[in-house]
């Protein structure tokens, strides 16, 4: 399965659910979230990777964490960020509903 990538930068400063900028010392968070059996994402490793939402017809972005870091050590294959934990709610509860439609995401981990 083949990725267009995107600035990682860009992608740590948008929240991935409502487009809003995130500052340099603005909080935020992030949403794990695991691919499904056969999906192989280490090429992408530290990049943002887009992921088209049906159900909201949008094109969402997250992060391939690299293999020594925290996520990867909580079994997350992808993060999203977000600017809020009303965005993640929101963000989650769209995901859970696409993950029924989509190839890529088997579980999430989010709010």
């Amino acid at each position: 399965m083949e990725f267009e990538v995107k600035d990682p930068y860009d992608v740590v400063h948008e929240c991935s659910w409502c487009g809003s900028s995130i500052g340099d010392d603005d909080e935020l968070f992030g949403i794990g979230a695991k691919v499904r059996a056969g999906i192989d994402l280490s090429a992408y490793a530290g990049r943002a990777l887009p992921f088209e939402v049906f159900i909201e017809a949008r094109k969402l972005y997250a992060f391939v964490p690299l293999p020594d870091s925290e996520a990867q050590k909580r079994g997350h294959d992808l993060v999203f960020v977000v600017c809020s934990r009303e965005c993640g709610k929101e963000l989650t509860a769209r995901l859970k509903k696409e993950k029924k439609l989509g190839e890529v995401i088997e579980n999430m981990d989010g709010f």
